[in-house]
């Protein structure tokens, strides 16, 4: 029942914001919001049906590893 909450509020903001940065040229940004938006809302409904999320920080460091293993390897930072 939260989703459908959360979905509705979402759509009714998107509503008001939505055609303003349309009409204002703001394309780019559109996409931005509806995507953040779209992320969010999945997250939400993922973790109101019992969903386990990994921490941010998680996906922060597989992302991060190769970079920093390139550096140590040149030298740049130490182990």
């Amino acid at each position: 029942m939260a989703a459908v909450i959360v979905l509705l509020l979402t759509v009714s903001i998107a509503a008001l914001e939505l055609p303003r940065l349309w009409t204002g040229g703001a394309k780019k940004a559109v996409l931005l919001y509806v995507c953040m938006m779209a992320a969010g809302n999945v997250a939400f409904a993922a973790r109101s049906f019992g969903y386990a999320l990994p921490n941010p920080s998680d996906w922060m460091r597989v992302g991060l590893a190769p970079m920093t293993e390139a550096l140590t390897r040149l030298g740049l930072i130490a182990s």
